[in-house]
């Protein structure tokens, strides 16, 4: 008795189903998009066929796949490798849309954007990490986009951050001023000593000194 495409993708998504069976459904299903999206992130569907399959899976479903812990290593970075090239041809809209649903994984790939409106959704991400915003601090390139991105967020109140856009000489006078209440004090000396500092800085620097001392 055939089974239903609801019945399929319910094996497939729960029950167990041998390698054999993955490939007969397959082939019964060549047509099917559900179905295929499924057998895609199958741990047993092989790995050959998959690929072939990736490519024309909807971006939203890219990043589905690439969350998916159960689908294979290998198919995941597959993924995250595809939806980092149709990432470059989307329109401004759709790649904010996705990067608000995207994991980790491809929010670590996109280290060299420059767009503010894009950083702002990297940053403002549920799966955004402070190990990420650091990566992004360290990067070479001119950074005046990614401190205004930064500057609407809680992050530069870490610690860890703060301390990194201290040592940074892209930093804004701005976030250096928001920034002093959460240097400790050796951290603070360092920037006040700092070469190039600005005066505005230092006398924020010393204020916050003297109440802390009282």
């Amino acid at each position: 008795m055939k089974q239903s495409e609801v019945e399929i993708i319910r094996r497939l998504r729960f029950g167990s189903v041998l390698e054999k069976e993955l490939i007969d459904i397959f082939d019964q299903n060549r047509d099917n998009y559900r179905i295929q999206f499924q057998l895609v992130q199958h741990p047993k569907f092989p790995v050959k066929v998959a690929l072939n399959i990736i490519h024309h899976l909807f971006s939203m479903d890219i990043i589905r796949v690439i969350k998916n812990r159960r689908t294979n290593p290998f198919i995941r970075k597959k993924a995250e490798i595809e939806f980092k090239i149709r990432y470059q041809r989307l329109p401004l809209g759709e790649k904010i849309s996705y990067l608000k649903k995207s994991p980790i994984q491809v929010l670590e790939n996109f280290l060299e954007e420059n767009d503010e409106k894009v950083l702002k959704v990297i940053f403002g991400n549920c799966e955004c990490t402070e190990e990420l915003v650091l990566k992004f601090l360290n990067r070479k390139q001119q950074k005046y986009t990614l401190y205004n991105a930064l500057a609407v967020t809680q992050w530069p109140r870490r610690p860890v951050l703060a301390e990194a856009i201290s040592r940074d000489s892209q930093a804004p006078i701005k976030i250096l001023l928001d920034i002093i209440p959460f240097l400790s004090m050796d951290k603070l000396r360092r920037l006040f000593e700092k070469k190039g500092t600005h005066q505005i800085v230092k006398e924020n620097i010393s204020n916050q000194l003297k109440k802390r001392q009282t």
